[in-house]
């Protein structure tokens, strides 16, 4: 969806298999980029706790005012593609300990896409539809951001 927008994006995990960067030089070249451009940063993943825990939920520092949007926007165009459908919706979390918000030096969000500890979430995760709304959720705010440039 971004090569067919022509926004610009760098991946800081090239290969799912290939040798991981480590977390520090990820964020590392993250604000690399963030020198030559105004980027945002955005960590998607799956959680885990126990397996009676579900949901989607999004993550920001707690000093960013504009994380706390982007976050708002990520949740709002979700709910608005009929995610929470799917997957329940969990509040937005404020952090200050995670890695990717505290040391990015952009716009950063941690997206939580649900848990994959719980077998029937683990079960829609996978599936096709999900992950198209869930991408499809995540690019929306992507393009209104970067067309607001």
């Amino acid at each position: 969806m971004l090569i067919d927008n022509d926004i610009p994006f760098i991946f800081t995990v090239e290969n799912l298999g290939s040798e991981d960067l480590g977390l520090m030089k990820r964020i590392k070249k993250a604000n690399k980029a963030q020198e030559y451009i105004d980027c945002i940063f955005i960590s998607i993943h799956a959680n885990a706790f126990n397996e009676k825990v579900k949901g989607f939920e999004v993550h920001y520092h707690r000093n960013s005012s504009n994380g706390k949007i982007f976050a708002e926007d990520i949740k709002d165009s979700a709910r608005d593609l009929g995610l929470f459908d799917f997957i329940p919706e969990r509040s937005n979390k404020k952090s200050s300990r995670l890695a990717v918000l505290k040391y990015t030096k952009m716009t950063s969000v941690l997206v939580e896409c649900g848990f994959f500890d719980n077998r029937e979430e683990a079960l829609l995760l996978d599936s096709e539809e999900v992950q198209e709304i869930i991408s499809e959720s995540i690019f929306l705010v992507c393009k209104n951001w970067f067309f607001k440039q």
